[in-house]
């Protein structure tokens, strides 16, 4: 077998690992399905898949892809001495695929949510109307494939500057950067009058709210979160030295699944009720609730568009 590269530290491994999906999954997907399906009783549902279904599940992906060290496409033929079985990783190379079109378009959105930001900090466009740009931006196909375009051609920069040049830097820039902004949100969310409700929202469980409809999407979250079902995480720990610690990269990546998702939520639910907005506002919340909250603290704009 070639010579591989490999992840130069377990904290770069473990911060590219969880922002694979922390974005999309925890950042901008949870708050949202959280107020489509009752807040705190949709968190209890997520919390209990995650952990008891998704960290089992990663540890597993991990220890496959640390010990195969190969690619995903002869990485189960090598394992177990049946190449056919090598197939099996088309079909999640297929859903890496699939789930990229998808990341690629919401990605999209917000590099082009990131230009109206900018013309907003110079006075082209006026502020107040996060609403109706969010419609325009998912709504105009230029706006959308422009977007989706420049994503992609970002990411593929990235990714060809290799494992710990391309991913591992930008990892351990991004990550911390996102936890910093996040935190500061969540500061001055809080401070909202009506904050209360939206933590109660949030964290108060209502049995009436669990359904299998509820729980089907809580257990997709948890899969979504933690880049599960697919051959992303397999193709992470191939690059992982032997003696790396997969179980506790694990865990680790669990716990800041989980924390991003409750501060997301916590940046999210609290606002709704000062800027009269509603839980269940759909894929958009993260795009209109935001905005509002950066333009309640000094230099807003300015920290919006770095976020």
């Amino acid at each position: 077998m070639s010579q591989r590269s490999q992840w130069k530290s377990s904290t770069g491994f473990i911060l590219a690992s969880a922002g694979s999906a922390i974005g999309l999954g925890a950042l901008w997907k949870f708050p949202y399905m959280a107020g489509m399906f009752g807040g705190g009783a949709f968190l209890f549902m997520f919390l209990a898949f995650t952990i008891l279904v998704g960290l089992p599940l990663l540890i597993m992906e991990f220890a496959v892809g640390q010990l195969g060290r190969t690619y995903t496409t002869e990485l189960f033929g090598q394992l177990t001495g049946r190449k056919w079985l090598n197939g099996i990783a088309w079909i999640g190379n297929l859903a890496v695929f699939v789930l990229f079109s998808f990341y690629s378009v919401i990605g999209g959105w917000i590099i082009v949510y990131f230009g109206f930001v900018l013309a907003q900090l110079f006075h082209i466009v006026p502020t107040h109307l996060h609403d109706l740009q969010f419609q325009a931006i998912i709504s105009q196909p230029l706006y959308v494939v422009t977007g989706q375009a420049i994503f992609i051609a970002l990411t593929c920069g990235i990714v060809m500057r290799g494992v710990q040049q391309g991913l591992e830097k930008a990892s351990k820039l991004m990550m911390p950067l996102l936890l910093v902004f996040l935190i500061i949100i969540v500061v001055k969310t809080l401070s909202l009058d009506g904050a209360m409700d939206g933590v109660r929202f949030l964290f108060q469980p209502r049995v009436s709210e669990i359904n299998m409809e509820s729980m089907l999407f809580a257990l997709g979250q948890s899969f979504f979160a933690l880049s599960l079902g697919t051959t992303g995480m397999m193709t992470y720990a191939s690059y992982a030295s032997t003696d790396m610690p997969i179980k506790t990269s694990a865990l680790t990546i669990l716990i800041m699944n989980i924390a991003i998702a409750i501060l997301a939520g916590l940046a999210i639910f609290p606002a709704l009720e000062t800027f009269g907005y509603q839980a269940k506002e759909g894929p958009g919340l993260l795009f209109i609730i935001l905005p509002l909250v950066f333009e309640k603290i000094q230099f807003g704009t300015l920290f919006y568009a770095i976020f």
